[in-house]
């Protein structure tokens, strides 16, 4: 589930209230966490927040359109309103697709590790959501439920893209199916 969370930051500019539009995120439709943090650790930022028109001056009272989340190929598009002192308006944000929760390699250029929890692989072909775009690459290994090295990431052909659905290959461009026997 994802919800639109239009946050009050107390005091008042003017006749504009001072909100920002916060993602909240759920699992169970009943627990949901704010998990957008920013780099210095102070809070969950703002997944829409004031902007600066040369024309309009400053637009604040950010709030949430109704049903305003649209997944469009490997963008979600959410819309929200703005009013300045001069104008008001509809904006769209876009985000990439399945954005909303990742991981990041260590600084310093080492190599880091991600082992998920062990997944059911049915078809030959693997495919992934990454964002390699500032020089990063990814490389797939698979272990068995052991723990066991069935296929290296060695020889996994290096993924540089950044796409919600990649196809995953080794060894010039041969499928998990032709190099692990599903």
């Amino acid at each position: 589930f994802v919800g639109l969370v239009g946050l009050w930051e107390g005091g008042q500019l003017d006749y504009m209230k001072r909100l920002r539009v916060h993602a909240a995120f759920s699992r169970d439709g009943f627990h949901f966490a704010r998990p957008r943090q920013p780099a210095d650790g102070s809070g969950a930022a703002p997944l829409m927040g004031y902007h600066e028109s040369p024309r309009h001056g400053v637009y604040r009272d950010v709030q949430p359109v109704a049903g305003g989340v649209v997944a469009h190929g490997d963008e979600t598009l959410l819309l929200c309103t703005k009013r300045s002192r001069a104008d008001f308006g509809t904006f769209l944000y876009s985000l990439r697709r399945d954005g909303f929760a990742s991981m990041e390699s260590a600084t310093g250029g080492a190599p880091s590790v991600l082992r998920t929890v062990p997944l059911l692989v049915e078809r030959p072909h693997l495919h992934v959501n990454v964002d390699a775009s500032l020089g990063g690459s990814l490389r797939v290994g698979v272990l068995a439920a052991d723990g066991k090295v069935l296929v290296r990431s060695e020889k996994c052909d290096e993924v540089r893209a950044n796409s919600t659905d990649v196809a995953v290959t080794w060894g010039g461009g041969r499928t998990l199916g032709a190099v692990l026997p599903l």
